[in-house]
């Protein structure tokens, strides 16, 4: 509807992220239920319509302001042996989104295992607050929380979404492959064409 609060929703927080499907599951795990979350303009408009009116939304759902806050940056953490990525920066955004990437996956690192995890948890203990998703999915929390494990298919949203754009992207190729092939066809054609009639017309000399 084109009233308020509805007119503010801006999509869920997947919608706003690209992520190449190698790394879609990874920002998924880092995500976790967040990727899920309704982006609105403000909450507050939301709020004042849920105080007078009764809720139509059935089941339970997470809205978000779309208006990120700034946040301290993680300790860099680069050049340390094990380290993949900084989560944010495995993601692609427009320009209005990228303080969102930055807000939700900038203090998560992809690392290359649990024990580097383990290890930079530990070397970094006290001086932040990142949390690490490993390349096999394992998640280690910043209270040192360990999840473990697959996420089930419903919340591979991230990962749906890539896989989607990965088959258009190959259908378009497919496409114009075969574009190319027809047109080739064509132009064959018409060279068979234009041998049979200089054959015709040589016999008939």
């Amino acid at each position: 509807a084109d009233i308020a609060p509805w007119n503010q929703i801006r999509g869920t927080v997947a919608d706003r992220f690209e992520v190449d499907l190698e790394h879609a599951p990874l920002i998924e795990i880092a995500l976790g239920s967040k990727a899920g979350l309704i982006l609105i303009d403000e909450l507050s408009p939301l709020i004042d319509f849920l105080n007078h009116v009764r809720s139509p939304i059935t089941g339970r759902v997470g809205f978000r302001s779309a208006n990120t806050r700034s946040i301290s940056e993680s300790h860099a953490l680069d050049d340390e042996p094990g380290v993949v990525s900084r989560a944010d920066r495995l993601v692609k955004t427009n320009a209005s989104d990228a303080s969102l990437a930055s807000e939700m996956l900038g203090k998560t690192w992809i690392v290359e295992s649990l024990q580097v995890a383990m290890r930079l948890m530990k070397q970094n203990e006290g001086s932040n607050n990142c949390r690490f998703v490993t390349l096999q999915g394992e998640l280690l929390e910043t209270d040192g929380t360990l999840f473990v494990g697959t996420i089930g298919q419903e919340s591979a949203i991230l990962s749906r979404r890539s896989e989607l754009r990965r088959l258009k992207i190959n259908l378009t190729k497919y496409d114009d492959r075969i574009d190319f092939e027809e047109t080739r066809v064509s132009d064959l054609e018409r060279q068979i064409l234009q041998i049979q009639k200089t054959i015709d017309n040589a016999r008939l000399d």
